[in-house]
């Protein structure tokens, strides 16, 4: 039950905070321009891409506050592949400071 709770909460937050797409390829947000993410050797998913939440701009200390070491360590695994990234080509200073902030 709160599992399902969870996941309505979560698609309600995901339809609100969703950004506008724009038409060019460096406005697209990271769930658009990298559909695969979090799909290689990871076996979590990004949870600024679940939230729809560009990763530079997404709550990362909040949320990292809340996983236990399993997931922090998935985390870990899924950010070393961001530089891959083609949104990375746009923003490669902010997601630096992302990968830097949770590869410490």
């Amino acid at each position: 039950m709160q599992e399902e709770m969870t996941e309505e909460t979560s698609e309600e937050v995901t339809q609100e905070e969703k950004p506008e797409e724009g038409g060019e390829a460096g406005d697209k947000p990271c769930w658009d321009a990298n559909p695969g993410c979090g799909s290689g050797e990871c076996t979590s998913i990004c949870p600024a891409y679940v939230q729809r939440t560009p990763c530079w701009q997404f709550d990362w200390k909040s949320a990292m506050d809340g996983m236990d070491e399993m997931s922090k360590t998935e985390l870990v695994k899924l950010v070393r592949n961001c530089s891959e990234c083609p949104v990375y080509q746009e923003h490669p200073e902010e997601i630096k400071k992302v990968m830097s902030l949770i590869l410490k």
